[in-house]
């Protein structure tokens, strides 16, 4: 009987990862670099917002934030799967205690479109300058 349970299990299971799309593709920042910080005595408090297809924001990290002073180097950043037709928005923001969290940038993903990719982020309304290289595996 346990052998017939764990048979069905398995081709239930097949089943489910078949089902999978086979023009997945996985987005990932390889490498993000701090230029020019937004603040000018204090390191930048970053995080990311991302949509995809205009869909719910989310962030990364979910609950902290990462400390940027000019020169830092950081790899292997926020995985987002998504399909082969989808966009992802990816928004970089500088977060302040007491004050509005600054706009550093934003940059949108073409899923259709896998390779390797570097955008630079100026901040418009101040000096913060990101380089930030993603992929699309």
């Amino acid at each position: 009987m346990k052998r017939i349970i764990l048979a069905l299990f398995i081709v239930g299971l097949a089943a489910l990862c078949s089902s999978t799309k086979a023009d997945a593709q996985q987005f990932h920042i390889k490498k993000m670099v701090c230029v020019e910080t937004e603040g000018l005595v204090t390191a930048d408090a970053i995080y990311l917002k991302y949509r995809i297809n205009g869909g719910t924001s989310r962030r990364f990290p979910a609950s902290s934030d990462l400390s940027f002073t000019e020169g830092t180097e950081r790899s292997n950043l926020c995985y987002i799967n998504a399909d082969d037709d989808d966009t992802i928005h990816v928004e970089v923001w500088d977060h302040d205690t007491f004050d509005p969290d600054d706009y550093i940038g934003s940059f949108d993903v073409r899923v259709d479109r896998p390779k390797e990719q570097t955008v630079t982020l100026r901040q418009t309304d101040g000096i913060a300058v990101y380089r930030i290289t993603y992929v699309l595996e």
